[in-house]
């Protein structure tokens, strides 16, 4: 596996990633993340087992592959390298060789088969939302998340979907009369399952810009 990447670039995909990862980890390879090179992509993710984060970047792909890093330690490196394109080149063994202009550095990494399976979305329902809106929704509605572990349904909200179908129902009373029994009720049942919560929120909250 071998790629090179703008510093910039990389760095904006670590940051965005690597809140995820504890410094507490029992598990190391919680610690790591799993480093995608495919056409032309480099994929980030990283997870804590209830939350998984992942990005993509532009690269240029010599050869694809896959293995995980610790993030916190590419996080640092990268970091103190000055502004141009890093190359990285790993090997069969998942030991990674970065460089930079004069810079070299060696990380040990572990294989990608001990990385959590990655959730992936069926694509069932999808909504698309404002994002000032739903960080709108947000503000006014997370900071009431209880921090009582013990009871974990109450440390997030309810999925914001739930707001936005209630009121186009109650707008539309005819609709409501209309499909009482359809699959649009059955829509907001589903949505009213669904909680976000502790680190998702936070994660959220940063992802989206505040303007």
């Amino acid at each position: 596996m071998k790629f090179s990447i703008a510093r910039s670039k990389l760095l904006d995909g670590i940051q965005a990633v690597q809140n995820v990862v504890s410094v507490k980890n029992t598990l190391q390879i919680l610690s790591n993340a799993l480093i995608k090179a495919d056409d032309g992509k480099l994929h980030l993710t990283t997870t804590d087992l209830d939350l998984t984060v992942r990005c993509s970047i532009e690269a240029e792909i010599t050869q694809p592959g896959a293995t995980t890093l610790p993030i916190r330690r590419l996080a640092g490196i990268v970091r103190e390298l000055p502004e141009g394109k890093i190359t990285f080149d790993i090997s069969d063994e998942d030991s990674t060789e970065v460089r930079c202009g004069s810079s070299f550095f060696r990380i040990i990494g572990l294989p990608m088969r001990d990385f959590p399976p990655v959730p992936v979305a069926d694509g069932k329902f999808c909504y698309r939302i404002d994002q000032g809106t739903f960080r709108e929704m947000l503000r006014k509605t997370s900071y009431a998340a209880s921090l009582d572990e013990t009871r974990r349904v109450l440390n997030g909200v309810l999925l914001p979907v739930i707001i936005i179908l209630m009121l186009m129902l109650i707008n539309r009373k005819d609709l409501m009369g209309k499909h009482k029994n359809s699959g649009l009720w059955n829509i907001v049942a589903w949505a009213t399952s669904i909680i976000v919560i502790g680190m998702t929120l936070v994660m959220l909250w940063g992802m989206i810009p505040g303007h």
